[in-house]
């Protein structure tokens, strides 16, 4: 109701599920309760997040892509087949959102190439915002406190730095080359949960990276402290 709500009466034309979905006890009801509840919501996308990807009622690549991403398939998407990351271009923003998997805990090398390749195609002045479920990993998630970047992470956010500086480099982690020499547009934002708190950073090359809490997650806390009080 508030994602309607929200699309209806403010300027905010797009929303992203960040993640996570899939957590601990009635897991299945709980899925289907989400995407019948989801179902009108337009111009909505989904990211896989680690409970999600070890979720044993989602318990294959398939599984996740089939309740998660295919439902929200628009004409717009540009994926290899059956993936779990994609882009959306919008012209009048002129901007690529690109949409990826993180929740496995690691970056595959197909998924990579994929990141290359949609950098390197992005028009000439346009802006590329990157969401995933995981930038970065927490120490404690019962009295969040925000931990360090992941080595995957921190591979991909140095690709996004050499695209905006224009340069070459290998993803050392699955020895995947790339080479922005030729890029025209600029990465200027990551969006992500997965930390249970709210942060934010950059990257090196100074790129923002913006971690959001869910409000769900608060009330349950909320809760479960003044029971115990």
């Amino acid at each position: 109701s508030l994602l309607k709500y929200v699309s209806a009466n403010t300027y905010i034309d797009k929303t992203v599920f960040g993640g996570d979905l899939a957590t601990s006890g009635n897991e299945l009801e709980s899925l289907v309760q989400w995407r019948e509840a989801i179902r009108d919501v337009e111009n909505h996308h989904s990211v896989i997040g680690n409970h999600d990807n070890e979720s044993p009622v989602l318990p294959s690549v398939e599984a996740r892509y089939d309740f998660l991403i295919a439902p929200e398939r628009t004409p717009d998407m540009v994926q290899p087949e059956d993936t779990l990351y994609y882009y959306i271009d919008n012209e009048q923003e002129k901007t690529r959102y690109l949409y990826l998997s993180t929740g496995r805990m690691w970056v595959m090398e197909d998924e990579l190439r994929f990141v290359a390749d949609s950098l390197n195609s992005t028009p000439a002045g346009w802006r590329v915002v990157v969401l995933s479920h995981i930038w970065f990993q927490y120490e404690d998630t019962f009295a969040p406190t925000v931990g360090s970047v992941p080595d995957y992470c921190q591979e991909l956010m140095r690709m996004f730095d050499r695209y905006n500086a224009r340069q070459s480099g290998v993803n050392p982690l699955c020895m995947v080359p790339y080479d922005f020499t030729n890029g025209q547009g600029e990465v200027v934002l990551c969006v992500g949960g997965h930390t249970h708190t709210d942060y934010d950073f950059r990257t090196e090359g100074g790129i923002a990276v913006m971690l959001m809490e869910t409000d769900s997650y608060q009330v349950t806390e909320m809760f479960i402290n003044n029971r115990e009080q």
